[in-house]
């Protein structure tokens, strides 16, 4: 029996990250919406904010703009058409909103599963307890972190790494209800509006995710995953909309930080190098590496370790920066001063390649994500003729993927956008099949298996060490790429995963500023570093 959804809603026309959610709603098969609640009341959420703030913000908007926005108004009125409606008048207080008796006892004649919190403000009473399961709200912020607003706010005004959001069931008391998912993105410090756009996206992700979710696994098994909220864990800071003085201030360190990062960009160029080192014990000493040097406006990146008949070579990612396509090069570890060879090169990008070895063969496979499919390549001459094969995934953007065999399956693990103007970096995905080249490969029933990007992007071969197994993974903030850490697997099948963090490898040098790829063979490993360098040199 499908579930019952109500909305609350301030009017038929709502941003367009509210409608992605109902367009997901009236699609699926086991939701159903049957009731939509309109706020009549004078006081509306959202409104307000001092004219300095709501000066900056503009600005910020009219200069950082982005290919979708998620706060453009849109109609729903064919969403909700054939729904029963009814426009409420709530008792309001200074922030707060209660529904007067015969609303409640209208909705409960619907008898909602669930209520949806798009509109009103904040809700008390027993409107609270009129849904079975309760009212859903998002609140754009880490509820363990920043409470209050403006939503992805003031992450960048203290120059936070992450900014969360969090899906709860509302309670009486403010952002301590139940909490039914929680995902982290990278803080965009150069844009307010870039970094609000980017975390309402996960949002969406996140609620259709725990609808779904809901749906599938029902009432028990899905509220046993979530257990109370500790109070100990709900950020004890209120935030507010920034005075007209305080906005200002915020406006001059905002405008002069972009003036800097400009000054510097033309100074100042940034490029990844491959580093190497003949000591694997662990923790690794990466201090002591030792620099490949890439021609001038090229990337090396993404290396891959591999030993054929007893002799190591690196393949890599080779970025002509000037035209902005990757393409797979080699070079073998006892000639490293020679030129690389030049291994695969397409018509688009390419880049993250993993070698895997089966049934006597070699297959290459690389991330090409920018042509929406997953393919592997045969080894004709190692190391540089290679066979394209049938792609085993097709109409997917799945960024570095990463083979891994366990208990007779075949793994892959990549990241992709779960919709549109999501992250390429924080959500964890997992295909599986029992034969690695002409196999079916199905999604894990968990996916995304994670929503942080501080461990999501795979970042290397996952591999053994003292009976661990080892996920390097690429912590993608402050920046893209800028540090690797290391997870342990602790479950794996195709119905579930978990794995614990065991380490975390962050730029060693002054001059850098990211590493995000790790392997190695028993001899040596090599990761990859973006080095800023003098622009004129």
């Amino acid at each position: 029996m499908p579930l019952k959804i109500g909305l609350l809603l301030d009017a038929h026309h709502v941003p367009a990250w509210q409608k992605t959610i109902i367009q997901f709603i009236r699609q699926h098969p086991n939701l159903k919406l049957v009731l939509v609640i309109l706020n009549q009341s004078s006081l509306r959420s959202g409104t307000g904010g001092r004219w300095v703030y709501r000066l900056l913000r503009k600005l910020d908007r009219n200069v950082f703009k982005t290919k979708l926005n998620q706060f453009e108004t849109v109609d729903i009125s064919d969403l909700i058409k054939a729904v029963d409606s009814r426009a409420v008048m709530a008792k309001q207080t200074k922030h707060k909103d209660e529904f007067l008796s015969g609303d409640i006892a209208w909705i409960r004649v619907n008898q909602p599963d669930i209520l949806i919190r798009f509109g009103f403000r904040i809700l008390k009473g027993e409107i609270l307890q009129s849904a079975k399961y309760g009212v859903w709200s998002l609140h754009h912020g880490d509820s363990a972190v920043n409470r209050g607003g403006p939503p992805a706010f003031w992450e960048v005004v203290n120059r936070d790494p992450i900014t969360g959001v969090t899906l709860q069931v509302l309670s009486e008391k403010l952002d301590a209800g139940l909490v039914l998912g929680k995902s982290f993105c990278k803080t965009d410090f150069t844009s307010f509006n870039r970094n609000q756009q980017s975390v309402y996206a996960a949002g969406v992700e996140l609620f259709c995710s725990r609808l779904k979710d809901f749906a599938s696994l029902g009432s028990d098994i899905f509220f046993s995953n979530h257990p109370k909220t500790d109070p100990n864990q709900i950020a004890k800071t209120l935030y507010r909309d920034p005075g007209n003085v305080k906005a200002f201030l915020i406006a001059i360190a905002f405008w002069w930080r972009r003036l800097s990062e400009f000054l510097v960009g033309i100074f100042f160029t940034e490029q990844w190098f491959i580093f190497y080192h003949h000591n694997i014990n662990f923790p690794f000493y990466f201090q002591s590496a030792t620099p490949l040097i890439p021609p001038a406006h090229t990337d090396w990146a993404d290396p891959f370790l591999f030993n054929h008949k007893g002799k190591d070579y690196i393949f890599f990612e080779s970025l002509n920066k000037r035209i902005g396509k990757g393409r797979i090069m080699c070079l073998p570890m006892d000639r490293l001063s020679d030129n690389p060879v030049n291994v695969l090169e397409e018509d688009y990008h390419l880049s993250y390649p993993t070698i895997i070895e089966h049934d006597d063969k070699l297959y290459l496979i690389t991330e090409s994500a920018s042509a929406k499919f997953v393919c592997f390549y045969e080894c004709l001459e190692f190391p540089q003729k290679w066979k394209k094969l049938k792609p085993i995934l097709t109409d997917i953007e799945l960024y570095d993927p990463t083979i891994h065999k366990r208990d007779g399956k075949w793994y892959l693990f990549g990241t992709q956008r779960p919709v549109a103007g999501a992250s390429a970096d924080m959500y964890l995905h997992i295909y599986y099949s029992n034969d690695l080249v002409n196999g079916e490969w199905l999604p894990h029933s968990m996916n995304p298996v994670t929503r942080d990007v501080r461990g999501s992007r795979p970042a290397g071969k996952i591999f053994s060490f003292h009976g661990k197994l080892v996920r390097p993974a690429q912590i993608g903030t402050p920046k893209y790429g800028y540090g690797i850490r290391f997870q342990q697997i602790m479950k794996l099948s195709p119905f579930e995963f978990e794995e614990a963090r065991i380490d975390d490898i962050l730029p060693w040098m002054p001059n850098m500023l990211a590493t995000h790829t790790y392997t190695a063979t028993n001899d040596c490993f090599v990761t990859d570093a973006q080095l800023r360098r003098f622009r004129f040199f």
